[in-house]
């Protein structure tokens, strides 16, 4: 499953849903920081699941499930 994502060097695999048809779910790795002023001081202010569909691979569809975080930014708001 690995070879699934080895163009998102930035997440990993956490939990296998599916095989055929593909869902895994997947976590960001690196550290996030304010888009506006690139401070790394901030809050969760809300929490959701994104769903996106990959390209297929070897034929078969892939579902990329991400739990995403909303933040408040500690520096600028």
């Amino acid at each position: 499953m690995e070879r699934l994502l080895t163009g998102l060097v930035d997440f990993s695999i956490k939990k296998v849903i599916s095989v055929r048809p593909a869902r895994l779910e997947v976590v960001y790795n690196r550290e996030t920081c304010c888009p506006q002023c690139g401070s790394l001081r901030k809050r969760i202010k809300a929490s959701f699941w994104r769903k996106i569909n990959s390209t297929p691979q070897q034929g078969h569809p892939v579902t990329l499930l991400v739990y995403c975080h909303k933040y408040h930014c500690k520096q600028c708001h």
